[in-house]
């Protein structure tokens, strides 16, 4: 997995709101389950798996804390494509994506 790719995959793992040792699980089997190969996954294939990431999250958050954790996921994802993962995520940090 390139630097950039597992900054993305760390990125939206954290923000899927699951405990650190099932997040990664959860979004790398959204991911494969949509025929993307996590260590290859681009900003837009992330785009492509979040209603089915969103059913996942929702069977452990219920559905209204999925659907606030995949609007944080999208606007994560919004910001990478304009500044790139690690920029990205000191915004998020500040309260800017």
């Amino acid at each position: 997995m390139s630097q950039e790719a597992n900054e993305i995959f760390q990125g939206v793992a954290r923000r899927c709101g699951l405990a650190a040792m099932f997040a990664p699980g959860t979004v790398r089997r959204a991911l494969q389950q949509a025929g993307i190969e996590p260590a290859a996954a681009t900003v837009d294939d992330y785009f492509t798996i979040l209603t089915a990431l969103m059913q996942r999250i929702s069977t452990y958050l219920g559905e209204q804390e999925a659907k606030e954790r995949i609007r944080e996921i999208r606007s994560y994802l919004k910001q990478v494509r304009l500044v790139g993962p690690i920029l990205a995520e000191g915004a998020s940090s500040r309260g800017g994506a």
